[in-house]
């Protein structure tokens, strides 16, 4: 049973459509409507897709108003319902601690970058999963991970011990990163693209060796510059016997597919080592040690 807070997302209020097994989207998307424990209604909704056949309330804000306790939210489509039992509670007071929230601006931010803008193409859990490899990633780059094996990065005078600077941690279940700044953020969010583009084109490789189809042949098998087919390219003829014929253009379309893929990928990766080099220097101007 999920615990909300006032101000809080009810990106946690989720749905699942399926026809049997298979999993799909519905016309209109699922709806739905939330109760308080005094049974006050606290607002309504159309479901927001997160994959094929998931929904979930985000677009939802707990109010501020409300009895605390149980609520409730029941869920509309296709003339079927489904309810569910969550928990409101009132806010929680600290004094210091990590900034919560700040895992899904990350994943909102590599969205953007990586032109995922409507959450069509990487499921959310993909994305998790890609965050967990870079804060590891990171943490090896910086000479800051726990439990290394010998000591690296950052050193007093270059001698010694390594430097007592903090690992780079991630929570996914409390949506929390430490350090919870934005320079810390934002180099893990790039990390996490370097990996991404090194994955696709790593997938790409292996489907076209094993296909002769689009997916395969006519994305990658260009990296080397030699074409793949002329699938791209149409010929017509009129009652005039004049011809158009844009077949044998494949090879430069996908010449140009090709460097703008690899370009993007050396683009992130020297902006990653150059975000890495700043960091490293930061540590170390600002404490007196040595970087090698």
């Amino acid at each position: 049973m999920s615990t909300l807070s006032p101000a809080m997302s009810g990106i946690d209020l989720d749905l699942f459509v399926r026809a049997g097994p298979v999993l799909y989207d519905p016309n209109p998307y699922p709806t739905f409507a939330i109760v308080d424990a005094a049974s006050a209604s606290m607002g309504s909704g159309t479901g927001f897709r997160v994959n094929i056949g998931h929904f979930d309330a985000r677009n939802w804000t707990v109010p501020s108003s409300g009895a605390n306790g149980n609520w409730t939210i029941t869920w509309s489509v296709a003339g079927s319902s489904k309810t569910e039992t969550f928990v409101v509670a009132g806010p929680t007071l600290s004094i210091a601690g990590s900034e919560t929230g700040i895992v899904d601006r990350m994943i909102d931010n590599i969205r953007i970058d990586i032109g995922d803008f409507s959450n069509d193409i990487f499921p959310t859990s993909l994305l998790e999963r890609y965050l967990i490899k870079s804060v590891m990633r990171l943490n090896r780059e910086l000479g800051i991970a726990v439990g290394r094996v010998r000591p690296t990065g950052i050193t007093p005078g270059g001698l010694g011990t390594p430097a007592r600077i903090p690992s780079i941690a991630l929570d996914l279940d409390a949506r929390t990163l430490n350090p919870a700044n934005d320079e810390i953020a934002d180099i893990v969010v790039l990390q996490a693209e370097v990996l991404i583009t090194q994955a696709e084109m790593s997938a790409l490789r292996r489907s076209s060796t094993a296909s002769a189809g689009a997916h395969g042949s006519a994305t990658i098998v260009a990296a080397s510059g030699v074409a793949a087919g002329n699938s791209d390219g149409v010929m017509i003829r009129n009652a005039d016997g004049v011809v158009i014929d844009t077949r044998q253009r494949y090879a430069s379309w996908m010449t140009a597919r090709t460097q703008l893929f690899l370009a993007e990928a050396k683009q992130r990766e020297d902006e990653l080592k150059q975000a890495i080099k700043s960091l490293k220097h930061s540590f170390a101007s600002s404490m007196g040690k040595v970087v090698y």
